[in-house]
């Protein structure tokens, strides 16, 4: 079938994926299988036809990124939408799927460094308050006559 170089199958209620027999077809210039009910990835088989001109897959199921070669990457994105899952040049980016387990590593890891840093600030506080008892309203001393002045009471001296 060297010699096939127009195939349209568009609107023809097809399922299923898109078989790897384009490798076969190696002198196809024109491939339309759009309106269908194809689903899975776009074979690099069909995606390395080197003659290929003009594709048509639009409003089908498929899904993954459009392989980037030369032949795909010249097609506008008609060509490609009504496809859920497809993505990849010319249409929007392709976004990473993140791996759960790995999603709930790095929380753990972002709860642990807070608990670290908050219990660092409570056990530096305590020290600075054991080893320098009358240096808080040096330190604080605005902030206290701020509060006075306002009727509240933030600090109560024990005698």
């Amino acid at each position: 079938m060297h010699s096939l170089s127009y195939l349209n199958l568009g609107y023809n209620s097809l399922t299923g994926t898109i078989p790897n027999m384009f490798r076969n077809l190696t002198g196809l210039e024109v491939v339309y299988l759009s309106h269908n009910h194809l689903e899975g990835e776009i074979p690099m088989s069909l995606a390395s036809l080197s003659l290929l001109k003009d594709i048509d897959l639009s409003k089908n199921s498929l899904s993954g990124p459009i392989p980037q070669t030369k032949q795909l990457w010249s097609f506008p994105a008609s060509r490609f939408e009504n496809n859920s899952g497809l993505c990849g040049h010319p249409l929007q980016a392709c976004v990473a799927s993140e791996d759960p387990s790995e999603a709930e590593e790095l929380e753990w890891w972002f709860w642990f460094v807070v608990a670290m840093g908050f219990i660092s600030g409570v056990v530096c506080g305590i020290s600075f308050a054991v080893i320098w008892p009358g240096r808080i309203e040096y330190l604080f001393g605005d902030v206290i006559i701020l509060m006075q002045s306002k009727g509240t009471t933030l600090l109560k001296k024990c005698s």
